[in-house]
């Protein structure tokens, strides 16, 4: 009965523990992502309110050209109502790199779309899409920036959330054992 109880109480502690740690990871990892759409939502809806005012894409676009397979900078694409790019500070593999479809289709009924994107293996990117009408020319602003430093952030609270829970096992097993020795007929 007493081997019972012992068992019965590190199963409980293991649950409680990974409830906790679980929980501080995914709320760590959760601020870390999200936080991760800016500056892209301030530079799409900034450069939608400038489109919508008649301002050219080509100059409200970064001259500097961002390989986003390489570089941490944020960079924008302004996309015509037929998805043609007409202005861009991002290249990938040479080109203007092109979103799926679906993704405008859900910014232009919800005026924005917040997303995680994977052009290619080894390149993820935060992307802020923003729907823009204004006198009958419609379009979207899509800015973005790698998701690199942030994930190596997210995998860093996962260690230490990781490590906590290892630590708090052992010391809660320890106690149990200590207290089945220092006490053995309880």
């Amino acid at each position: 009965m007493k081997q019972h109880n012992s068992i019965i109480s590190l199963i409980v502690g293991t649950i409680v523990l990974t409830v906790i740690f679980g929980t501080i990871y995914a709320v760590g990892q959760q601020i870390l992502r999200l936080s991760a759409n800016y500056p892209q939502i301030q530079i799409a809806q900034d450069s939608a309110l400038q489109l919508e005012n008649g301002a050219v894409p080509a100059v409200i676009v970064s001259a500097s050209t961002v390989n986003i397979a390489d570089s941490l900078a944020p960079f924008s694409i302004i996309y015509d109502s037929n998805l043609n790019p007409l202005a861009s500070s991002a290249i990938l593999n040479g080109k203007v790199p092109m979103l799926p479809k679906g993704v405008f289709e859900n910014a232009k009924a919800r005026g924005e779309n917040r997303i995680t994107w994977q052009p290619q293996a080894g390149v993820r990117i935060a992307a802020v899409i923003t729907y823009y009408e204004k006198g009958g020319v419609s379009g979207y602003v899509a800015s973005g920036r790698s998701l690199r430093e942030v994930e190596k952030l997210e995998d860093w609270v996962f260690d230490l959330a990781a490590w906590g829970w290892f630590i708090s096992f052992a010391f809660f097993a320890i106690i149990i054992v200590l207290k089945k020795k220092l006490y053995p007929t309880q």
